[in-house]
Order: structure tokens, then sequence, then C-alpha cells
């Protein structure tokens, strides 16, 4: 009876570590890119100094920015429509969706260059090499982009995520030290050449990796022509993602891109500085939330919706605790960190300590996002996400206008408080459940009576 049992529990921890494995080796990526993407951040802002450095994250974010609509984030649909053709075995389908990707990215990529470029040169007389950098590396970013969706539309889950979230900074960190390394000032445009040189890389990578796969897609199956009758489908659910890609994943950049309005280059430089350390920050966070995920997934399938509140409520408390040792720790540490990068970055202590509402926000309204994705409700997150973009372009460039670096900050902030407390809300009209804390709260309260 004993040995029975005993062999219940190692089934139990076995399907435990096999739950979670996945997540954690996903953030934990995305942590080390992050470390190396802030080494890199620290190495140009000491050896450029805060106003160069200013602009070399305005040229970095616009290249982000941009490789967004370089693919009009089409390449998100590649979990509804590949895995699903591929599993029906309808590969002529899967080869369609794949081949409409690659069409769209250098349609797209050509009118994306062409109109930034005219816009630049519009603005100012002259495309600077800095700024001619960032419009070339763009298309390049996006097709690294269109590579990890395809690798996603395989259930490749790792050459997914690990090439953009890890490689890519350790490749680009490693063009930096050489830079730095350099005898004399470097130009400011050998930085887009080095991301450009790592993002080469991850293409390189990613193509090697899915040749395989898109060989076996090409010679087997129906071996008719390309047809794409379903493209208003792909580019819709594109669009509607996209939304919540440009102010979920893409916040930062887009924050810079827009800063750099109406801020100095130094004030774009503190900011940038002070929205990477607050990357940092919620990256306790976006762990716990991923930790969860799993079960809260499971409890949806067989609609348990009971079970799911108690695993948010679980997260919840964890969250919150977690998140205030690690923001009074960020508080007590923020004026050595800032000096890491540079005298002129002790600045940016005020613009960090307002920007820790950020990951305090996330704390208390929990993972109203992925709820609204695990009941299929893309176009409440659209709509959500798109009124989130809004108020952060007039935050930021309203802000930045009246109140400088604070002003610009408090924009972004103000942007974030909307994004949690809406999604807290429209979960619970559509489900009745409460990702915030205060349930968890409620629940302590009411046992405790």
């Amino acid at each position: 009876m004993r040995t029975n049992s005993n062999k219940l529990n190692a089934q139990r921890i076995f399907q435990l570590v096999r739950l979670f494995r996945m997540p954690s080796i996903l953030v934990a990526c995305r942590v080390a890119g992050a470390v190396s993407g802030m080494l890199a951040s620290l190495l140009l802002s000491r050896y450029y100094g805060a106003a160069q450095f200013g602009l070399i994250a305005q040229a970095l974010s616009l290249t982000m920015v941009m490789s967004i609509f370089c693919t009009l984030n089409i390449e998100a649909g590649s979990p509804r429509f590949m895995i699903a053709a591929i599993r029906k075995g309808n590969l002529l389908s899967a080869r369609n969706y794949a081949s409409f990707n690659f069409r769209i990215w250098a349609v797209m990529s050509a009118l994306c260059c062409l109109t930034v470029a005219l816009w630049i040169w519009l603005q100012n007389g002259f495309i600077s090499p800095l700024y001619l950098g960032a419009i070339i590396v763009a298309p390049l970013v996006g097709l690294t982009r269109i590579f990890a969706g395809l690798a996603m539309g395989f259930s490749k889950v790792f050459l997914a995520v690990i090439p953009r979230s890890f490689m890519r900074q350790f490749l680009f960190l490693f063009g930096v030290i050489g830079i730095t390394f350099m005898v004399g000032s470097a130009p400011v445009f050998w930085v887009l050449i080095a991301f450009g040189v790592a993002n080469i890389g991850v293409g390189f990578l990613q193509y090697k990796s899915l040749r395989p796969l898109m060989n076996n897609l090409l010679h087997q199956g129906d071996n008719g022509g390309a047809v794409y009758t379903e493209w208003p489908q792909w580019i819709k659910l594109g669009t509607i993602i996209g939304s919540s890609v440009l102010f979920i994943e893409f916040n930062q950049y887009f924050s810079v891109l827009l800063a750099g309005l109406t801020l100095s280059n130094i004030d774009v430089a503190l900011l940038d500085i002070a929205l990477k350390i607050i990357g940092f920050v919620s990256f306790s966070i976006i762990a716990i939330n991923q930790s969860y995920l799993p079960r809260i997934t499971q409890a949806f399938a067989v609609n348990d919706l009971a079970q799911v509140q108690a695993y948010l409520n679980q997260s919840g408390l964890i969250r919150l605790w977690v998140t205030m040792v690690i923001v009074a720790i960020f508080i007590l540490a923020a004026p050595y960190i800032l000096a890491l990068f540079g005298p002129a970055f002790f600045d940016a202590r005020p613009l960090f300590l307002l920007l820790l509402g950020i990951p305090i926000l996330m704390a208390i309204f929990g993972p109203a996002q992925q709820i609204l994705s695990l009941i299929k409700r893309p176009s409440l997150l659209a709509i959500l996400a798109g009124i989130a973009v809004v108020l952060l372009c007039a935050g930021v460039i309203i802000g930045g206008a009246s109140g400088g670096g604070i002003g610009a900050a408090m924009g972004v902030l103000i942007s974030w408080v909307f994004w949690t407390v809406a999604g807290v809300f429209l979960v619970h009209r559509e489900t009745g459940l409460n990702t915030s804390v205060f349930a968890a709260f409620g629940k302590i309260t009411k046992g405790g009576s």
C-alpha cells in the first residue's frame, strides 16, 4: 500500500516538474537576455555619455517599433492557424499561411522604411547615419519575428522565444563590448551595426532550425499553388493582438520613441534607463504569473472557476509580498544602481521612483490580460490595449512637453493605471473572477470572521 502511495507521489512530482519546466526556462532566458541588454546599456552610457546615449536609445526604439509594422504582427496568428492546419493534415493551408507571412514582411518592410525615411528627411532635411541604420535594421528584426511566429506554429516554443529573448541581447552585448574597447570614439551608428549583426545571427539560427520543418511542409500533402483566400482573417488577428504587443512587449521602446518628440536627449536617456530598471523589478511578478499559468489553464479547461479563483488568490498574495520586498530593496539601492551608468543618471532617481508604480500596479491587480486571453476574447484585449496605447501617446507627449521627464513618466504610469484597473473590471464582467489581490484579502477576512 505504501509502495503504491510512493509511486503516486513520485508521479505527481514528475508531472509538476514537467508542468513548470518550460515556463521556468523561458523566464530564466528572458532574465538572462534582460541582464545582457542592461549590461550593453551600461557600457554604452559610460562610453558615449548621457546625451549620445539618448540618441542611441531613440534609434533602437525606432527599430523595434518599426519591426511590428514591418510584419503587421501577422506572425502572432501562427498558433491558431498553423497548428490547427497541421493537426488536421491540411498542409497546404499551413504552407499558404507561412508563405503569406513572408510576403507581408517584404511589402510592409519596404513601405515602412520608405515612409519613415521620408518623414525624417522632411523633418530635418537629411537622414543621419544613426537613423539610417535604425531604418535598415528594422526589417531584420521583423524577419526574426516572422521566424519566431513560424516556430510557434510548428510547436517549437523554445525556438520561438530563446533566440529573440536571449541570444539577440547576448550577441549585441558582445558587439557593444567590441565597440567600447576601441581606441578613440566610435561613431554612434556603429551601435546599430552591432544590433543589426546580432539580428542577422539570430535570423540565421532560426532559418537553419526551421529549414527542415519548412522543407517537410513543402514536400508533403497537396502540392497546389499558393492561395491566400484567408488573408483577411490572418491580418485581422495579427493587428488585433498587435495593440497588446505594442503596449506590453514594446512599452519601453514606444515610450522612449514618444519621449524623443518633446524631451532633450539627456532626459530621454534618463527615462530609458529608468524604464529598463523597472523591467527588472517586474520580472519577479511575471515569473510568479507564469508559474501559475499552467494550473490556471488546466482549471479553465474543465471550467472550474472556483479553482481558478483560488489560484489567483494564492498567486496574488505571493506576488504582493515579493513585490513589496523587491521594491523596498530597489528604493534603497536606486542611487547606487543609477550611478553605475554615469553621473548624469543620478537625476533619473525621481523618474525611477515614480515608475515603481508600474510593478506595484501589476502586483495588486494581477494577470487580468492573461485571463482575457484564456477566455478567447481577443477583441476585448485589443480594445483595452488600443485605449492604453492612446493614453500612452497622449500622456508621454503632453506630459513631456509640460513637465519634462517627470511629466513623461507620469504619462507612462497613467496608461498602466488604466491597463491594470480596466483589465480587472473586464475579467470580472466576463467571468465573475477577481484577479486583484483584494479578492485574496477578502477571502482572508471572511475566513477570519
